[in-house]
Protein backbone atom coordinates (compact mmCIF):
# COMPACT_ATOMS: atom_id res chain seq x y z
CA UNK A 1 0.00 0.00 0.00
CA UNK A 2 1.28 3.38 -1.08
CA UNK A 3 2.01 5.95 1.99
CA UNK A 4 0.21 9.06 2.36
CA UNK A 5 2.31 12.01 3.56
CA UNK A 6 2.77 15.97 3.45
CA UNK A 7 4.21 17.86 5.74
CA UNK A 8 2.99 18.93 9.45
CA UNK A 9 3.39 22.50 11.13
CA UNK A 10 6.58 20.88 12.64
CA UNK A 11 8.46 20.52 8.99
CA UNK A 12 8.10 16.79 9.02
CA UNK A 13 6.27 13.89 7.13
CA UNK A 14 2.91 13.57 8.73
CA UNK A 15 1.71 10.00 7.83
CA UNK A 16 -2.02 9.21 7.25
CA UNK A 17 -3.45 6.33 10.41
CA UNK A 18 -5.53 4.02 8.24
CA UNK A 19 -8.25 1.42 9.79
CA UNK A 20 -8.63 3.31 13.23
CA UNK A 21 -12.46 3.61 13.91
CA UNK A 22 -12.88 4.30 17.71
CA UNK A 23 -16.93 4.61 19.27
CA UNK A 24 -18.34 6.34 21.96
CA UNK A 25 -20.19 4.36 25.02
CA UNK A 26 -23.94 5.67 23.43
CA UNK A 27 -22.87 5.72 19.70
CA UNK A 28 -20.90 2.64 18.63
CA UNK A 29 -20.16 3.52 14.76
CA UNK A 30 -18.54 7.06 15.28
CA UNK A 31 -15.78 7.01 12.90
CA UNK A 32 -11.92 9.25 14.09
CA UNK A 33 -9.20 10.68 12.04
CA UNK A 34 -5.86 11.22 13.36
CA UNK A 35 -4.56 14.92 14.13
CA UNK A 36 -3.25 15.77 11.66
CA UNK A 37 -0.73 17.98 13.44
CA UNK A 38 0.79 15.77 16.01
CA UNK A 39 0.37 12.29 13.76
CA UNK A 40 3.07 9.44 14.94
CA UNK A 41 5.56 8.75 12.56
CA UNK A 42 8.69 6.72 12.15
CA UNK A 43 11.38 9.44 11.91
CA UNK A 44 13.71 7.39 9.30
CA UNK A 45 12.65 5.26 6.75
CA UNK A 46 9.19 4.66 8.92
CA UNK A 47 5.42 3.90 7.62
CA UNK A 48 2.13 4.13 8.74
CA UNK A 49 1.83 0.12 9.38
CA UNK A 50 4.60 0.97 12.34
CA UNK A 51 2.51 3.51 14.42
CA UNK A 52 -0.57 0.73 14.39
CA UNK A 53 1.46 -1.06 17.59
CA UNK A 54 0.86 1.72 19.56
CA UNK A 55 -2.26 3.65 20.85
CA UNK A 56 -1.80 6.91 19.96
CA UNK A 57 -4.00 10.79 21.16
CA UNK A 58 -6.05 11.35 17.88
CA UNK A 59 -8.88 13.96 17.08
CA UNK A 60 -11.81 12.39 16.00
CA UNK A 61 -14.78 13.26 12.98
CA UNK A 62 -16.34 15.78 15.17
CA UNK A 63 -13.38 17.59 16.39
CA UNK A 64 -13.03 16.42 20.00
CA UNK A 65 -9.69 15.45 21.00
CA UNK A 66 -9.78 11.71 21.88
CA UNK A 67 -7.04 11.42 25.22
CA UNK A 68 -5.74 7.48 25.22
CA UNK A 69 -6.75 7.40 28.67
CA UNK A 70 -9.85 6.67 26.63
CA UNK A 71 -9.27 2.94 25.84
CA UNK A 72 -7.56 2.23 29.26
CA UNK A 73 -11.50 3.42 30.78
CA UNK A 74 -12.50 0.96 28.24
CA UNK A 75 -10.46 -1.90 29.53
CA UNK A 76 -10.81 -1.27 33.30
CA UNK A 77 -14.82 -1.05 33.03
CA UNK A 78 -14.00 -4.68 30.90
CA UNK A 79 -12.17 -6.12 33.54
CA UNK A 80 -15.10 -5.14 36.26
CA UNK A 81 -14.06 -1.84 37.44
CA UNK A 82 -16.72 -0.11 39.24
CA UNK A 83 -17.81 3.58 36.94
CA UNK A 84 -17.90 5.17 40.12
CA UNK A 85 -14.70 3.90 41.04
CA UNK A 86 -13.33 4.70 37.42
CA UNK A 87 -11.55 8.37 38.22
CA UNK A 88 -9.67 6.46 41.11
CA UNK A 89 -8.34 3.80 38.93
CA UNK A 90 -7.12 5.85 36.58
CA UNK A 91 -5.37 7.82 39.15
CA UNK A 92 -3.62 4.85 40.76
CA UNK A 93 -3.15 3.80 36.80
CA UNK A 94 -0.71 6.94 36.45
CA UNK A 95 0.54 6.68 39.89
CA UNK A 96 2.31 3.32 39.26
CA UNK A 97 4.01 5.14 36.16
CA UNK A 98 4.87 8.73 37.83
CA UNK A 99 7.96 7.54 39.40
CA UNK A 100 9.83 5.88 36.01
CA UNK A 101 8.95 9.53 34.44
CA UNK A 102 10.09 11.82 37.23
CA UNK A 103 7.09 13.13 38.10
CA UNK A 104 5.98 10.79 41.26
CA UNK A 105 2.71 10.99 43.18
CA UNK A 106 1.97 8.56 45.91
CA UNK A 107 -1.26 7.42 47.63
CA UNK A 108 -3.34 5.18 49.83
CA UNK A 109 -6.34 3.52 48.81
CA UNK A 110 -9.23 3.83 51.21
CA UNK A 111 -11.60 1.08 51.69
CA UNK A 112 -13.66 -0.38 54.45
CA UNK A 113 -13.01 -3.37 53.10
CA UNK A 114 -9.22 -4.03 52.69
CA UNK A 115 -9.96 -7.09 50.55
CA UNK A 116 -11.84 -4.81 47.92
CA UNK A 117 -8.86 -2.24 47.52
CA UNK A 118 -6.82 -5.12 47.23
CA UNK A 119 -8.73 -7.08 44.31
CA UNK A 120 -9.35 -2.80 42.92
CA UNK A 121 -5.56 -2.53 42.93
CA UNK A 122 -4.83 -5.81 41.13
CA UNK A 123 -7.59 -4.64 38.09
CA UNK A 124 -5.72 -1.28 38.14
CA UNK A 125 -2.17 -3.28 37.61
CA UNK A 126 -3.44 -4.93 34.66
CA UNK A 127 -2.60 -1.71 32.31
CA UNK A 128 0.47 -0.73 33.60
CA UNK A 129 3.74 -2.39 32.47
CA UNK A 130 5.32 -5.24 34.54
CA UNK A 131 8.57 -3.07 35.43
CA UNK A 132 7.13 0.24 36.39
CA UNK A 133 6.05 -1.33 40.08
CA UNK A 134 7.21 -3.71 42.84
CA UNK A 135 5.49 -5.23 45.50
CA UNK A 136 5.70 -5.75 49.46
CA UNK A 137 3.93 -7.71 51.81
CA UNK A 138 6.31 -5.62 54.87
CA UNK A 139 8.76 -3.47 53.36
CA UNK A 140 11.97 -2.55 55.54
CA UNK A 141 14.99 -0.62 55.10
CA UNK A 142 16.98 -3.51 53.67
CA UNK A 143 14.96 -2.95 50.55
CA UNK A 144 15.42 0.81 50.74
CA UNK A 145 19.24 0.93 51.56
CA UNK A 146 20.23 -1.85 49.07
CA UNK A 147 22.99 -0.49 47.01
CA UNK A 148 21.75 3.16 47.27
CA UNK A 149 18.47 2.55 46.52
CA UNK A 150 18.96 1.01 43.06
CA UNK A 151 16.58 -1.82 43.72
CA UNK A 152 13.71 0.28 44.05
CA UNK A 153 14.17 3.63 41.82
CA UNK A 154 12.11 4.44 39.64
CA UNK A 155 10.08 1.91 40.53
CA UNK A 156 5.62 2.38 42.33
CA UNK A 157 6.19 0.82 45.52
CA UNK A 158 3.00 -1.20 46.10
CA UNK A 159 2.01 -2.72 49.98
CA UNK A 160 -0.91 -4.19 50.23
CA UNK A 161 -0.84 -4.60 54.19
CA UNK A 162 -2.55 -1.38 55.93
CA UNK A 163 0.52 -1.63 58.16
CA UNK A 164 3.31 -2.32 55.83
CA UNK A 165 4.96 0.77 55.69
CA UNK A 166 5.50 0.93 59.70
CA UNK A 167 9.49 0.07 59.47
CA UNK A 168 10.00 2.44 56.90
CA UNK A 169 7.58 5.69 57.43
CA UNK A 170 10.61 8.21 58.54
CA UNK A 171 12.67 7.22 55.57
CA UNK A 172 10.21 6.98 52.97
CA UNK A 173 9.08 10.59 54.37
CA UNK A 174 12.15 11.56 53.72
CA UNK A 175 12.86 10.52 50.47
CA UNK A 176 9.59 11.67 49.57
CA UNK A 177 10.41 15.36 50.79
CA UNK A 178 13.88 15.43 49.36
CA UNK A 179 14.68 12.49 46.98
CA UNK A 180 16.88 10.72 49.70
CA UNK A 181 17.24 9.52 53.09
CA UNK A 182 20.48 8.97 55.00
CA UNK A 183 20.46 5.95 58.26
CA UNK A 184 23.22 5.49 60.41
CA UNK A 185 23.93 1.96 62.61
CA UNK A 186 26.08 0.64 65.01
CA UNK A 187 28.08 -1.78 64.33
CA UNK A 188 30.17 -4.14 66.50
CA UNK A 189 33.50 -5.36 65.51
CA UNK A 190 36.12 -7.35 67.48
CA UNK A 191 38.01 -4.60 68.18
CA UNK A 192 35.06 -2.06 69.27
CA UNK A 193 32.29 -0.70 68.01
CA UNK A 194 31.96 1.92 64.39
CA UNK A 195 29.03 3.72 63.44
CA UNK A 196 28.25 3.12 59.43
CA UNK A 197 26.27 5.35 57.48
CA UNK A 198 23.83 4.52 54.59
CA UNK A 199 22.21 6.52 52.01
CA UNK A 200 19.40 5.71 49.90
CA UNK A 201 18.57 8.03 46.76
CA UNK A 202 15.89 6.98 45.06
CA UNK A 203 12.79 8.50 42.72
CA UNK A 204 9.68 6.35 43.68
CA UNK A 205 5.92 6.54 44.55
CA UNK A 206 4.07 4.81 46.52
CA UNK A 207 0.35 2.91 46.95
CA UNK A 208 -0.95 1.01 49.80
CA UNK A 209 -4.01 0.32 51.21
CA UNK A 210 -5.80 2.03 54.50
CA UNK A 211 -8.12 0.41 56.25
CA UNK A 212 -9.99 3.89 57.35
CA UNK A 213 -8.61 3.87 60.85
CA UNK A 214 -6.24 6.58 62.51
CA UNK A 215 -2.62 4.90 62.84
CA UNK A 216 -2.79 2.95 59.97
CA UNK A 217 -0.69 3.12 56.42
CA UNK A 218 1.74 6.07 56.19
CA UNK A 219 1.17 9.62 56.30
CA UNK A 220 2.35 12.43 55.04
CA UNK A 221 1.18 15.35 53.09
CA UNK A 222 1.99 14.91 49.91
CA UNK A 223 0.28 11.82 49.75
CA UNK A 224 -3.32 11.49 48.40
CA UNK A 225 -6.12 9.69 50.13
CA UNK A 226 -7.95 7.77 47.42
CA UNK A 227 -11.66 6.44 48.31
CA UNK A 228 -13.18 3.86 46.43
CA UNK A 229 -16.45 2.35 46.57
CA UNK A 230 -17.15 -1.25 47.59
CA UNK A 231 -20.24 -1.64 44.76
CA UNK A 232 -19.90 -4.38 42.77
CA UNK A 233 -19.77 -3.37 38.56
CA UNK A 234 -22.94 -4.11 36.75
CA UNK A 235 -20.81 -5.01 33.80
CA UNK A 236 -19.98 -8.32 33.27
CA UNK A 237 -16.05 -8.46 32.72
CA UNK A 238 -15.46 -9.09 28.83
CA UNK A 239 -18.87 -7.71 28.04
CA UNK A 240 -18.61 -8.01 23.84
CA UNK A 241 -20.97 -4.25 23.82
CA UNK A 242 -18.00 -2.81 26.12
CA UNK A 243 -15.52 -4.56 23.78
CA UNK A 244 -17.30 -2.68 20.89
CA UNK A 245 -17.98 0.37 22.06
CA UNK A 246 -14.77 1.20 23.16
CA UNK A 247 -12.54 -0.48 20.01
CA UNK A 248 -10.88 -2.80 22.72
CA UNK A 249 -10.37 -5.51 19.71
CA UNK A 250 -8.63 -3.36 17.93
CA UNK A 251 -6.52 -2.03 20.69
CA UNK A 252 -6.18 -4.60 23.11
CA UNK A 253 -4.19 -5.09 26.80
CA UNK A 254 -0.70 -5.64 25.93
CA UNK A 255 -0.93 -2.79 23.14
CA UNK A 256 -1.88 -0.03 25.68
CA UNK A 257 0.54 -1.88 28.19
CA UNK A 258 3.28 -1.07 25.91
CA UNK A 259 2.31 2.19 24.75
CA UNK A 260 2.61 3.57 28.21
CA UNK A 261 6.16 1.66 28.99
CA UNK A 262 7.74 3.33 25.48
CA UNK A 263 7.06 6.26 27.48
CA UNK A 264 9.72 8.27 28.94
CA UNK A 265 10.95 11.07 31.67
CA UNK A 266 11.13 14.37 30.16
CA UNK A 267 10.92 17.79 31.73
CA UNK A 268 7.39 19.42 31.00
CA UNK A 269 7.17 22.99 31.25
CA UNK A 270 3.66 24.29 33.11
CA UNK A 271 3.23 27.98 31.22
CA UNK A 272 0.24 28.51 33.74
CA UNK A 273 1.93 27.34 36.49
CA UNK A 274 1.54 30.59 38.31
CA UNK A 275 -1.78 30.75 37.59
CA UNK A 276 -2.47 26.87 39.36
CA UNK A 277 0.15 28.16 42.36
CA UNK A 278 -2.21 31.62 42.79
CA UNK A 279 -5.40 29.21 43.31
CA UNK A 280 -3.57 27.28 45.85
CA UNK A 281 -2.06 29.59 47.68
CA UNK A 282 -5.63 31.80 47.73
CA UNK A 283 -7.60 28.65 48.62
CA UNK A 284 -5.93 29.47 52.43
CA UNK A 285 -4.90 25.29 52.43
CA UNK A 286 -2.22 23.65 54.68
CA UNK A 287 0.96 22.16 52.94
CA UNK A 288 0.64 24.61 49.52
CA UNK A 289 4.74 23.15 48.81
CA UNK A 290 3.10 19.81 48.95
CA UNK A 291 -0.42 20.77 46.90
CA UNK A 292 1.04 22.49 44.30
CA UNK A 293 3.87 19.54 43.86
CA UNK A 294 1.04 16.69 43.31
CA UNK A 295 -0.87 19.20 40.94
CA UNK A 296 2.57 20.11 38.94
CA UNK A 297 3.32 16.29 38.72
CA UNK A 298 0.15 15.16 37.59
CA UNK A 299 -0.12 17.99 35.03
CA UNK A 300 3.27 16.76 33.71
CA UNK A 301 1.81 13.04 33.75
CA UNK A 302 -0.95 13.82 31.44
CA UNK A 303 1.37 15.79 29.06
CA UNK A 304 3.91 13.49 28.89
CA UNK A 305 0.84 10.08 28.22
CA UNK A 306 -0.82 12.66 25.90
CA UNK A 307 2.32 14.03 23.65
CA UNK A 308 3.82 10.50 22.91
CA UNK A 309 6.99 11.10 20.91
CA UNK A 310 7.56 9.72 17.39
CA UNK A 311 8.26 6.35 16.84
CA UNK A 312 12.30 6.44 16.16
CA UNK A 313 14.43 4.30 14.11
CA UNK A 314 16.75 3.78 17.58
CA UNK A 315 13.62 2.40 19.00
CA UNK A 316 12.73 0.15 16.74
CA UNK A 317 16.22 -1.14 16.96
CA UNK A 318 15.96 -1.28 20.83
CA UNK A 319 13.04 -3.56 20.30
CA UNK A 320 14.12 -5.99 17.86
CA UNK A 321 17.97 -6.62 19.26
CA UNK A 322 16.74 -6.19 22.95
CA UNK A 323 19.40 -3.61 23.84
CA UNK A 324 19.77 -0.11 24.73
CA UNK A 325 18.54 2.77 22.52
CA UNK A 326 21.56 5.02 22.92
CA UNK A 327 24.00 2.43 21.47
CA UNK A 328 21.45 1.60 18.50
CA UNK A 329 20.88 4.94 18.21
CA UNK A 330 25.47 5.25 18.18
CA UNK A 331 25.33 2.34 15.52
CA UNK A 332 22.42 4.25 13.18
CA UNK A 333 24.64 7.02 13.13
CA UNK A 334 28.41 5.87 12.69
CA UNK A 335 27.04 3.17 9.60
CA UNK A 336 25.53 6.61 8.04
CA UNK A 337 21.92 5.07 8.17
CA UNK A 338 21.23 8.08 10.42
CA UNK A 339 22.34 11.86 10.81
CA UNK A 340 22.58 13.32 14.27
CA UNK A 341 20.15 15.50 14.19
CA UNK A 342 17.47 13.46 13.77
CA UNK A 343 18.32 11.41 16.69
CA UNK A 344 17.67 13.97 18.82
CA UNK A 345 14.13 14.81 19.57
CA UNK A 346 14.34 14.86 23.67
CA UNK A 347 13.63 18.30 23.97
CA UNK A 348 10.79 19.24 27.12
CA UNK A 349 7.45 19.45 26.53
CA UNK A 350 5.28 22.39 26.84
CA UNK A 351 2.06 21.45 28.71
CA UNK A 352 -1.33 22.32 27.26
CA UNK A 353 -4.92 23.40 29.11
CA UNK A 354 -5.98 20.04 28.04
CA UNK A 355 -3.26 18.19 30.26
CA UNK A 356 -4.11 20.36 32.70
CA UNK A 357 -8.26 19.27 32.17
CA UNK A 358 -7.12 15.33 32.23
CA UNK A 359 -4.95 16.25 35.54
CA UNK A 360 -7.69 18.09 37.08
CA UNK A 361 -9.98 15.08 36.42
CA UNK A 362 -8.05 12.51 37.84
CA UNK A 363 -7.47 14.99 41.20
CA UNK A 364 -11.06 16.42 41.26
CA UNK A 365 -11.87 16.06 45.26
CA UNK A 366 -8.73 14.80 46.53
CA UNK A 367 -6.34 18.15 46.83
CA UNK A 368 -7.61 19.23 50.30
CA UNK A 369 -7.33 22.33 52.23
CA UNK A 370 -6.30 20.22 55.32
CA UNK A 371 -4.59 17.34 56.30
CA UNK A 372 -7.39 15.13 56.85
CA UNK A 373 -9.52 12.49 54.33
CA UNK A 374 -12.89 11.59 55.81
CA UNK A 375 -14.80 9.24 53.93
CA UNK A 376 -18.16 9.54 52.91
CA UNK A 377 -19.16 7.19 55.87
CA UNK A 378 -17.48 9.57 58.02
CA UNK A 379 -19.09 12.51 56.63
CA UNK A 380 -22.23 10.93 57.31
CA UNK A 381 -21.67 10.28 60.60
CA UNK A 382 -20.42 13.50 61.86
CA UNK A 383 -23.39 15.33 60.27
CA UNK A 384 -25.85 13.33 62.04
CA UNK A 385 -24.36 14.55 64.72
CA UNK A 386 -24.47 17.94 63.74
CA UNK A 387 -27.89 17.37 63.24
CA UNK A 388 -28.70 16.44 66.61
CA UNK A 389 -26.89 18.92 68.34
CA UNK A 390 -28.66 21.71 66.53
CA UNK A 391 -31.44 20.10 66.89
CA UNK A 392 -31.60 19.49 70.48
CA UNK A 393 -30.28 23.37 70.71
CA UNK A 394 -33.69 24.41 69.13
CA UNK A 395 -33.99 28.08 69.81
CA UNK A 396 -31.89 28.67 72.76
CA UNK A 397 -29.80 30.66 70.66
CA UNK A 398 -31.23 33.85 68.62
CA UNK A 399 -28.47 35.09 66.90
CA UNK A 400 -26.65 33.40 64.11
CA UNK A 401 -23.36 33.07 65.88
CA UNK A 402 -21.30 29.83 65.11
CA UNK A 403 -19.20 30.66 67.59
CA UNK A 404 -21.70 31.14 70.19
CA UNK A 405 -23.59 27.84 69.47
CA UNK A 406 -20.34 25.57 69.40
CA UNK A 407 -19.53 26.94 72.52
CA UNK A 408 -22.78 26.27 74.31
CA UNK A 409 -22.97 22.58 72.39
CA UNK A 410 -19.58 22.39 74.25
CA UNK A 411 -20.99 23.03 77.57
CA UNK A 412 -24.50 21.43 77.59
CA UNK A 413 -24.65 17.51 77.87
CA UNK A 414 -28.30 17.54 77.02
CA UNK A 415 -27.09 18.85 73.00
CA UNK A 416 -24.83 15.69 73.36
CA UNK A 417 -25.15 12.65 70.60
CA UNK A 418 -25.11 9.01 72.02
CA UNK A 419 -23.61 6.45 69.64
CA UNK A 420 -27.02 4.52 69.85
CA UNK A 421 -28.81 7.89 69.12
CA UNK A 422 -26.40 8.50 65.90
CA UNK A 423 -27.22 4.61 64.67
CA UNK A 424 -30.57 5.06 65.07
CA UNK A 425 -31.04 8.47 62.96
CA UNK A 426 -28.34 7.80 60.32
CA UNK A 427 -30.45 4.59 59.32
CA UNK A 428 -33.45 5.69 59.53
CA UNK A 429 -32.63 8.18 56.12
CA UNK A 430 -32.32 4.86 54.12
CA UNK A 431 -29.60 3.49 52.12
CA UNK A 432 -26.47 1.46 53.07
CA UNK A 433 -26.99 0.30 56.34
CA UNK A 434 -24.66 1.09 58.93
CA UNK A 435 -23.81 -1.30 61.44
CA UNK A 436 -23.45 0.15 65.83
CA UNK A 437 -19.83 -0.60 65.36
CA UNK A 438 -19.68 0.71 62.23
CA UNK A 439 -21.29 4.11 63.54
CA UNK A 440 -18.83 3.52 66.99
CA UNK A 441 -15.69 3.38 64.69
CA UNK A 442 -16.25 6.45 63.16
CA UNK A 443 -17.44 8.28 65.69
CA UNK A 444 -13.75 6.98 67.21
CA UNK A 445 -12.07 8.18 64.21
CA UNK A 446 -14.10 11.90 63.97
CA UNK A 447 -13.23 12.46 67.77
CA UNK A 448 -9.17 11.59 67.25
CA UNK A 449 -9.12 13.86 64.28
CA UNK A 450 -10.48 16.26 66.62
CA UNK A 451 -13.75 16.84 64.59
CA UNK A 452 -15.62 15.53 67.00
CA UNK A 453 -14.99 15.86 71.13
CA UNK A 454 -16.60 13.89 73.43
CA UNK A 455 -17.76 13.37 77.47
CA UNK A 456 -19.43 11.50 79.73
CA UNK A 457 -22.24 13.47 80.85
CA UNK A 458 -23.33 13.62 85.14
CA UNK A 459 -24.16 10.09 86.11
CA UNK A 460 -23.73 7.79 82.85
CA UNK A 461 -21.25 5.85 81.70
CA UNK A 462 -22.10 6.42 78.25
CA UNK A 463 -19.89 9.26 75.90
CA UNK A 464 -21.30 11.97 74.18
CA UNK A 465 -20.28 13.56 71.14
CA UNK A 466 -20.71 16.97 69.82
CA UNK A 467 -18.87 18.92 66.76
CA UNK A 468 -15.68 21.12 67.20
CA UNK A 469 -16.88 22.98 63.99
CA UNK A 470 -19.69 24.06 61.75
CA UNK A 471 -17.76 22.72 58.59
CA UNK A 472 -15.70 20.03 57.13
CA UNK A 473 -12.00 20.43 55.36
CA UNK A 474 -13.67 20.80 51.78
CA UNK A 475 -11.65 20.77 48.21
CA UNK A 476 -9.05 23.46 46.91
CA UNK A 477 -11.08 24.48 43.72
CA UNK A 478 -9.17 24.31 41.15
CA UNK A 479 -9.49 27.07 38.00
CA UNK A 480 -12.03 25.64 35.69
CA UNK A 481 -9.71 24.43 31.60
CA UNK A 482 -11.14 27.50 30.12
CA UNK A 483 -9.91 30.06 32.69
CA UNK A 484 -6.25 28.75 31.75
CA UNK A 485 -3.90 30.58 30.20
CA UNK A 486 -2.45 28.70 27.92
CA UNK A 487 -0.18 29.80 24.98
CA UNK A 488 -1.10 27.04 22.92
CA UNK A 489 -4.65 27.32 21.86
CA UNK A 490 -4.73 30.74 23.56
CA UNK A 491 -8.55 31.58 23.78
CA UNK A 492 -9.72 28.94 21.22
CA UNK A 493 -12.87 26.42 22.36
CA UNK A 494 -11.10 23.12 22.51
CA UNK A 495 -13.81 20.02 22.43
CA UNK A 496 -12.19 16.49 24.79
CA UNK A 497 -13.17 13.54 25.35
CA UNK A 498 -14.23 13.05 28.88
CA UNK A 499 -12.00 9.26 29.27
CA UNK A 500 -14.30 8.56 32.56
CA UNK A 501 -17.79 9.60 31.29
CA UNK A 502 -16.71 9.01 27.21
CA UNK A 503 -18.80 13.04 26.94
CA UNK A 504 -17.73 15.72 25.03
CA UNK A 505 -16.50 18.63 27.22
CA UNK A 506 -15.67 21.90 25.94
CA UNK A 507 -12.84 23.82 27.09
Amino acid sequence: MKNKKELGLNGRENEELQGDYIADAEELTTPTVANESLQPMVVTGGHEAINQFFEWPIIRSDGAHQPIQYKAVGHLKSSGVNPENMQAALLIHAITLSARWGHPISAMIVSEEPRLAVQFLDQCLKLAPKDATIEFRDLKPDHLYYNGGVLLDGKCIICTEPNGFRKVSPDLELIMTRGHAVRQELEKGQYGVGLSEYRSNMTVSVLGVDGGHPGKGICHPSILKVQISSKRAATAQGDPKMIEAYGLLQSPLFKIRKSFQRLKSKLVIIPFEEQLAKAIIDSGCENVPEKMGILKNMVSICAIINQPPPVQMKELGALIYVTDEQEVGRWLVDAGIEKVSETSLDGPIVATKIDYYLARLLLDGLLMKGQMHITDRQKKVFETVKAINLGKMGNAIVKDDDIEKLATIARSSGYWATREKVFEIINKRGGEYYSLSSVSNDLLALYEMGILDRAKPPKSRAFGYYIMGMNLDDAIRLPEPAEIQDPTYQDREISVVNPITGQVEKI
